[in-house]
């Protein structure tokens, strides 16, 4: 090309000229200068790099802080959820009572920090899933409290719950008397959960022993269970949410309820409540001689009688043999009589002789009727007679008239108390009418358990009684007589045949007379029998003071 072969000569026209004016030196001296100025760059970048490498350590040992990092995530999206907010002011109230809503908001805020946020801030910053979560819990505590409300706890502690283990211990009396007939039987290998479940069914027309024996089964029904109370107490949007719902459900039943039966379904965990118990509690006597009486273990009535030996010698080393030698010789014989109780025991353990076989054997003087006879109030009053009597009236389905007139007994003492300290109230601080509203909720508990129409173990009484006592409860000026008609009206039907009297001809009574040591063979010549004067039992002062 023209232009290129123009260039050319330029550059060999400046070359020459170069070579004329300066000669070869001047080559050289080109070459030396282009290599001082790279040698003056390559320089300067070392130091620059130098120095900058040294700022560097000196700025972020003195603030680690001051260099300003990229913001994680997309600008876009991270602009929409910061125009959410943080956490926003919403209604804290759960229960209606401030001093349990400030502790139930305390123990959120540990189970939000413990169980929540600990995995829950290195993934996002965002408090949206936060607050949710938090108002979900609040829901659930509130219509929990709501619902709480609705349940009438009462009847329910003082009846119902009281019958279901009264009749579950009875269901494994009657299925462990059972195994033990059938071990006599040599061809027969018994199944003590088998006999209690069939008892079951007998008893209550039902079973559960897939549930109890089957850990899929028992599995399938806390699910079930679970799904109740998250429908019961969830939000419905929450409920909805199959995958939230499935995870709740799940943490119930693996980290709540299995773990918890478990726990109380572990023997040494009960042997270990019931040590914890027995530490504040004192037993009294007749406590300690039902024990005796009823135990089935040879080695514990032979220790008790090795203790009772020993302290036999210790009060006998005592004994002076002179006239003020009384409370000695009244513990000589409280002692000696807990050792006949043993050596009868044992003899009936090595007998083969069982609870059953004096229930079901009818002696000879109960058919003669030589048998001492308690009243009714004396069976009231008595703690191990009263236990029978209920145990007896559970058996023939009259409990109920029982435990109304016991319930009435309770409110009329709580009700005497309450009024007189209200009127003593009234009298020094010029209040007004005495607030018994209170009172009257338990008289209406009373009342809509054993009178309304629609109670389930409703008594049979006059309807006109049960309306004047209906008066009487919602009178303006409640008194601890609200019940007397309707008592006085129990207290006759349990006199009769098939209550009281029942009673005196059943094999529980001869059973009871036995734990008394009121059966015409168990009076002994040593000053530790027991005196019935009318028909009322009197403890002698050797058993009382035992």
């Amino acid at each position: 090309m023209p232009w290129v072969d123009g260039s050319y000569s330029w550059i060999i026209l400046a070359l020459s000229l170069f070579l004329g004016t300066f000669g070869t030196l001047g080559i050289l001296r080109g070459f030396y200068m282009i290599f001082i100025v790279a040698i003056f760059l390559f320089g300067f970048l070392i130091i620059a790099y130098n120095y900058g490498c040294e700022m560097s350590k000196s700025i972020l040992v003195l603030n680690p802080f001051r260099l300003q990092y990229m913001e994680p995530g997309l600008t876009k999206v991270k602009n929409i959820m910061q125009n959410t907010g943080r956490y926003r002011n919403f209604d804290r109230r759960m229960t209606g009572a401030s001093v349990i809503d400030e502790a139930l908001q305390e123990v959120l805020d540990y189970l939000m920090r413990d169980y929540v946020l600990s995995w829950y801030r290195p993934l996002s910053l965002h408090d949206g899933f936060i607050i949710s979560i938090r108002k979900c819990m609040q829901k659930v505590i509130t219509t929990f409290a709501s619902k709480s409300k609705e349940v009438e706890w009462m009847p329910y502690f003082t009846q119902k719950l009281v019958d279901d283990f009264a009749s579950h211990i009875r269901l494994y009396r009657r299925a462990n008397e059972k195994f033990k007939s059938l071990l006599k039987d040599d061809n027969v290998n018994p199944d003590i959960e088998s006999i209690f479940f069939d008892l079951e069914v007998e008893m209550e027309k039902m079973c559960r022993d897939t549930t109890i024996t089957s850990t899929e089964h028992e599995h399938r029904y806390l699910r079930n269970l679970s799904e109740v109370l998250l429908y019961l107490l969830l939000p419905k949007e929450d409920f909805q949410n199959k995958s939230f719902r499935y995870i709740i459900r799940e943490v119930l039943v693996n980290e709540i309820f299995i773990p918890a039966v478990d726990l109380l379904s572990d023997p040494d965990y009960i042997n270990q409540s019931l040590s914890w118990l027995c530490k504040e509690a004192t037993f009294n006597n007749d406590t300690f001689m039902t024990v005796i009486k009823t135990t089935d273990s040879i080695e514990e009535l032979e220790a008790v009688k090795e203790m009772v030996n020993h302290d036999i010698a210790r009060w006998r080393s005592k004994d002076t043999g002179g006239s003020n030698d009384t409370v000695i010789k009244q513990n000589l014989n409280s002692l000696r009589f807990v050792q006949s109780m043993c050596d009868t025991r044992m003899n009936c353990l090595l007998a083969g002789q069982t609870d059953s076989d004096l229930q079901c054997e009818e002696p000879e003087f109960c058919k003669a009727q030589n048998l001492f006879v308690l009243t009714l109030e004396d069976i009231l009053n008595n703690n191990i007679a009263l236990s029978v009597f209920i145990e007896y009236m559970t058996s023939i389905g009259g409990e109920q008239y029982l435990f109304f007139y016991l319930n009435v007994e309770g409110f009329r003492a709580a009700a005497e108390e309450q009024i007189s300290a209200a009127h003593e109230q009234k009298l020094t601080e010029g209040a007004n009418e005495p607030d018994l509203e209170s009172l009257r909720r338990a008289a209406m508990i009373i009342y809509e358990q054993y009178l309304s129409e629609k109670s389930t173990s409703k008594i049979k009484v006059d309807p006109e009684i049960c309306k004047r006592t209906l008066i009487n409860i919602k009178s303006k000026m409640l008194t601890e007589d609200a019940f007397d008609e309707v008592q006085s009206k129990v207290f006759q039907l349990l006199l009769n045949e098939p209550f009281y009297e029942g009673f005196l001809q059943s094999t529980m009574y001869v059973k009871l007379l036995a734990e008394l040591g009121l059966l015409p063979d168990s009076k002994k010549d040593d000053g530790s029998t027991l005196d019935v004067d009318d028909g009322k039992v009197l403890l002698s002062k050797n058993y009382t003071n035992f």
